[in-house]
């Protein structure tokens, strides 16, 4: 299995066993669908609230987890056929999360 089916059922392995630990992965879902919003790391970061650095670190794990990069990084920021998969699946589960605690 190669190709775009191979990233579909590794995507939805992750997804399945990401079921039990919501609150960091959620948190990481949401930092890439920002990016993949913004098509840009300092927007997203500015718009999440969060620093630069910490919405690297986040999709960088997001993507070791997943198995595949989801981001291209550059002056022309986009998705991968990966990250174009994740994106319906990261939105429905952040739809379905609850909502994040606010932090004092």
């Amino acid at each position: 299995m190669t190709g775009a089916a191979e990233v579909a059922r590794t995507l939805k392995t992750a997804a399945m066993a990401t079921k039990g630990s919501v609150p960091v992965k959620i948190a990481q879902l949401r930092r890439f669908v920002a990016v993949a919003e913004e098509l840009h790391f300092p927007r997203a970061a500015a718009s999440l609230g969060i620093p630069l650095a910490a919405l690297y670190s986040s999709i960088e794990k997001l993507e070791e987890e997943i198995g595949h990069p989801l981001v291209v990084r550059g002056s022309d920021t986009r998705l991968t056929k990966a990250g174009i998969l994740l994106l319906p699946e990261a939105r429905e589960r952040i739809a379905h999360a609850p909502t994040p605690s606010v932090k004092p």
